[in-house]
């Protein structure tokens, strides 16, 4: 670390910094042509009336309210300023989306220039961590603007406490110096005020207070007193805006013994693998049906966090390594679960987007650690073994981008890709996103006009109505499968077919279905 490092006006880091923009905008290109997708793009965006119109009434109801049980007002009045002045068009948002992820891969590349990195060891990490498929879900989706944008204001504010003790602490040697005194007064008020954009935009930002933490320990900092008093300061700033999203998501967690640590060592394990490993990414990952030490994939997750726990002791006087593993088990601890519980999404891809920083900055010091030492044969073995790597993950980033172009592609691949996918959502998401494609409403059309006499005569009907009739012989009580296919027929212009489900859907619960009855 040196005082050097904290500039971006050298011109190595310029270039570095304009070719990681380029690269990234090439491997998302993609993403730039999705449409919004039938999953929770319509709450958050296009049937969210918290964002529309843009007026200090609405600003105030998007800061009184929570989203899908989320707080999130940063994210929400992001989308409010979107759709007041480009409307629905889904492009802008994508723009938008892109454009954050970025911002997020340069501040990666600063924080390394600022840790000591070199310019293409920092490079390297930021690259490794922008084209990771294992972020399209946070880039590509629309509703995960909350990822990126979050991440911006996160990593703002631990490049502005950083380089606020690198400078004092590393150049001048101030080894007492502390965010409460009256020279650190400014950098404290900006790392609060950004920690609590941060959480603002996501709730998952909470872990700031532990990551500053970190890094004091990374700096070097002499654990005392006043430096713990700092982090509770800000976590003080930052809970009451996490309590609500906490309050309404609160349940009683339910912990069997050793299932419970097992379902946690499972989800470790999936999010170590899939970095390392990222074969197939999903909207819907499923738990192992038998959990047990003996089930491969509970087996292989816990071989990784006793392999993970072996390396820290080993490597213990390595920061950097304990640097990459704390900061991913400080960032991705709060998503870590002891049951299945109510939610159909254990893990997600999305959860595994900062926390993964930690990890690529490692991957970056590695390099600059060993390339030094390595014969003229070997570099250019390792710079294929790069540059197919890197290949690697830009073809998988690039087509994950197109499985979110709309909702058919995304539910179709989720059908496709994962062996288990016969839940009845995905029966429901997939029928319904065909339903708003131009193509149903051209056969809706015929077949009200005659052309087809049956629904068998249209392959498109027939698809459609397959899928709702899979997921209500799966879930024969499915309220909102009864709603749909009653919409479906009703479209068709067939009341007499819409009537069953109707009916099925009041005698299930009469109250919600009033709620949300057909059109």
């Amino acid at each position: 670390m040196n005082r050097e490092n904290t500039s971006f006006y050298t011109r190595g880091t310029f270039f570095a910094a304009l070719s990681l923009v380029v690269i990234i905008f090439f491997v998302f290109f993609p993403s730039l042509d999705n449409q919004f997708v039938n999953w929770d793009d319509d709450i958050h965006v296009t049937q969210n009336h918290f964002i529309q119109p843009l007026s200090f009434k609405t600003i105030q109801g998007i800061f009184l309210s929570e989203v899908n049980k989320t707080y999130i007002p940063l994210t929400v009045l992001s989308f409010a300023v979107e759709r007041h002045f480009f409307g629905l068009d889904p492009f802008m948002y994508h723009v938008h989306n892109l454009l954050l992820h970025s911002a997020v891969v340069m501040l990666i590349f600063w924080l390394g220039r600022i840790f000591g990195l070199s310019v293409f060891a920092a490079w390297l990490a930021a690259l490794i961590f922008g084209i990771h498929p294992m972020h399209v879900e946070s880039v590509a989706w629309v509703t995960e603007r909350k990822d990126v944008l979050y991440a911006v204001f996160y990593l703002l504010a631990m490049v502005t406490y950083s380089r606020f003790f690198v400078r004092r602490l590393l150049d001048r040697g101030q080894k007492d110096v502390s965010l409460l005194s009256r020279e650190g007064l400014f950098p404290l008020t900006c790392v609060v005020a950004l920690g609590l954009l941060s959480v603002l935009s996501k709730p998952m930002a909470l872990s700031l207070p532990f990551i500053l933490l970190l890094l004091d320990w990374k700096m070097g900092r002499k654990m005392s007193p006043v430096v713990l008093w700092e982090k509770f300061l800000i976590g003080a700033v930052l809970v009451p805006a996490v309590l609500v999203t906490f309050s309404a998501n609160l349940r009683a967690v339910t912990f069997v013994w050793p299932d419970s640590i097992l379902i946690w060592l499972w989800c470790l394990g999936f999010y170590i693998r899939k970095f390392f490993w990222p074969d197939v990414f999903t909207v819907f990952y499923f738990a192992p049906r038998h959990l047990s030490v003996t089930t491969p994939a509970v087996a292989g997750s816990l071989f990784s966090a006793l392999a993970m726990v072996a390396s820290l002791w080993y490597f213990r006087k390595n920061r950097w390594f304990g640097f990459a593993v704390c900061y991913f088990m400080f960032s991705v601890f709060f998503l870590l679960r002891f049951d299945l519980g109510r939610d159909i999404q254990v893990v997600a891809d999305r959860f595994m987007y900062l926390p993964s920083m930690g990890i690529c900055l490692w991957l970056g010091w590695l390099v600059q650690k060993y390339w030094p030492a390595l014969s003229r044969g070997k570099r250019v073995v390792s710079w294929f073994l790069f540059a197919g790597v890197l290949l690697i993950l830009v073809w998988k980033t690039y087509h994950q981008c197109l499985v979110w172009r709309n909702g058919v592609s995304l539910w179709t691949h989720q059908m496709q890709a994962e062996s288990r996918a016969a839940m009845p959502i995905i029966y429901l998401k997939l029928a319904e996103a065909m339903v708003q494609e131009r193509t149903f409403e051209a056969e809706a059309a015929k077949y009200r006009g005659g052309v087809y006499k049956t629904v068998e005569e249209s392959s498109y009907l027939r698809k459609v109505r397959g899928l709702y009739q899979k997921a209500l012989v799966l879930k024969p009580e499915y309220l909102h499968g009864h709603r749909l296919l009653a919409e479906f027929y009703l479209d068709l212009g067939e009341p007499s077919l819409a009537e069953p489900h109707i009916q099925a859907g009041i005698r299930i619960n009469p109250d919600l279905w009033n709620k949300i009855s057909v059109n």
